[in-house]
């Protein structure tokens, strides 16, 4: 046991550290630096300006309120009418995260923004850890300092919003998943499973985590027994089931109807059904109107939450069914507006609603899409390298498919491409680290010609291959 202690001690623990940790350290430190500056000069003063609301409302509050002991209950009708009524409408994971310091007596927004952070803190070091595990350690460096100054990513720390919680979340995930294919067991399965499981409840959308991922990835192992991956891959099933299974319990203990994780999807999906967006310059957009008429009309704030989804799924299919013919159109700018394409064609759209109505600053908003001009062209280079690596895409892939699947079936707004930003900074970063080792390449090989012709000898590209053992033989493979 003593030699367990020393060998685990702290100060054998930093004598281990080599360029990557520490250079990793100094990246997270620049990371947070950013964050907490933009948390206390910037976030702290708006609320304190212009107050909390919308969801981040809801999370702020609903945290306090679940510290208080009022359970997961609607905020708005509980501060506005006086009403306490049962609730799922929102990720629960983000608000058990606000509950932290809100138990400890921490309720004010800078004690709930500050603690976000943390989460933009860990998105950094794991995504400097996926990295590694995808290609090396350049790549983990580079992806880790886009994520520590991609807005897309750190400034949600500071609008008290769960897509802090989604980023982290599915970026751990896609680390565990590399982990795993680099090394299979049941240990780093049962980890992977964890992990789509907190997703899950992170960001219900995420549960496609499971086919897209996990399934495929514990099937791919060719160096394990077909029998022991289908073990593994059960035992990682199980671990995700039994980390959602609870909430799952609970919310079909106390609606009137099934609900799984949430019961926000339909109310979702009534904000992207009517004219509002089906035609005009918002097409593929949002609008608050197209769900206030349904839900005053059935009084939704005196119904079970679980039959006032069932009302609004009946209104917004009702309104699709009778516009099939504009599905194409809305799909179509939905996509475009994910892409950015469509900010390139309507003068910065996407922008300027980033600023107004989803209440971004403007800096934010345009060095936002600034950003995401160069990370999402980069991405595209970098799946390919990995192709030609033959290094699987489909595990930091599945995030922008996941979040391209939710846009197409409901709208687009720029946090519904949160979950996948982190996946934008990795390709990328697998792009110019492989840009990166071509021209130190090629400096390399100038170099050594220049040396050799100041010498007067051959080139060494001219030169014969030598082997420091002449029984030492290349096999036909190359290797």
């Amino acid at each position: 046991m003593p030699g367990t202690l020393r060998r685990l001690s702290p100060a054998r623990v930093v004598a281990r550290f080599g360029r990557f940790e520490w250079t990793l350290i100094a990246i997270v430190a620049l990371g947070w630096t950013i964050r907490l500056v933009y948390i206390l000069a910037v976030r702290q003063e708006h609320f304190d300006q212009f107050g909390v609301v919308g969801d981040a409302y809801f999370y702020h509050r609903g945290a306090n309120l679940l510290a208080e002991g009022k359970g997961f209950i609607n905020v708005f009708n509980y501060d506005l009418r006086h009403i306490v009524q049962q609730d799922a409408g929102h990720p629960i994971l983000y608000i058990l995260w606000l509950w932290v310091p809100s138990v400890l007596g921490f309720m004010g927004t800078l004690p709930h923004m500050l603690w976000t952070s943390v989460l933009g803190v860990g998105t950094i070091v794991l995504t400097g850890l996926a990295g590694r595990e995808m290609v090396g350690p350049r790549t983990g460096l580079i992806a880790a300092f886009f994520a520590a100054i991609y807005p897309n990513v750190w400034s949600y720390d500071g609008f008290l919003l769960s897509e802090s919680m989604s980023i982290f979340l599915a970026t751990l995930a896609v680390w565990l998943a590399y982990r795993y294919r680099r090394a299979p067991s049941l240990p780093r399965a049962l980890a992977l499973g964890g992990a789509c499981g907190l997703a899950i409840l992170g960001r219900s959308e995420l549960v496609l985590l499971i086919p897209l991922v996990l399934i495929p990835l514990a099937l791919a192992s060719r160096t394990v027994p077909f029998t022991t991956r289908l073990k593994w891959l059960g035992a990682a099933l199980l671990m995700a089931l039994t980390l959602i299974a609870p909430w799952v319990v609970y919310n079909n203990t106390r609606f009137e109807k099934p609900v799984f994780i949430t019961t926000g999807y339909f109310i979702t999906l009534l904000t992207a059904s009517c004219d509002d967006v089906y035609y005009g310059p918002n097409i593929g957009y949002w609008s608050m109107p197209c769900a206030v008429g349904p839900a005053d009309r059935i009084k939704a704030w005196t119904v079970d939450t679980s039959v006032a989804e069932e009302e609004y799924r009946r209104v917004a299919f009702d309104y699709i069914s009778h516009h099939k013919d504009r599905i194409p159109a809305v799909v179509l700018a939905r996509w475009a507006r994910y892409t950015g394409i469509w900010d390139l064609i309507h003068n910065f759209d996407q922008v300027h609603k980033d600023i107004f109505p989803e209440g971004r600053e403007p800096w934010i908003a345009w060095s936002s899409a600034m950003m995401f001009f160069v990370l999402g062209p980069l991405s595209i280079g970098g799946a390919l390298v990995l192709r030609r690596r033959h290094i699987p895409v489909y595990p930091v892939g599945a995030l922008i498919i996941i979040t391209f699947i939710t846009t197409t079936i409901t709208f687009y707004q720029n946090r519904y491409r949160a979950s996948a930003e982190t996946a934008f900074c990795l390709l990328a970063a697998v792009a110019v680290d492989a840009g990166w080792g071509q021209l130190a390449a090629r400096r390399r090989s100038t170099e050594t010609a220049v040396d050799s012709e100041a010498e007067g000898r051959p080139r060494a590209i001219d030169a014969e291959p030598a082997t420091a053992d002449p029984s030492v033989t290349m096999s036909p493979s190359g290797r």
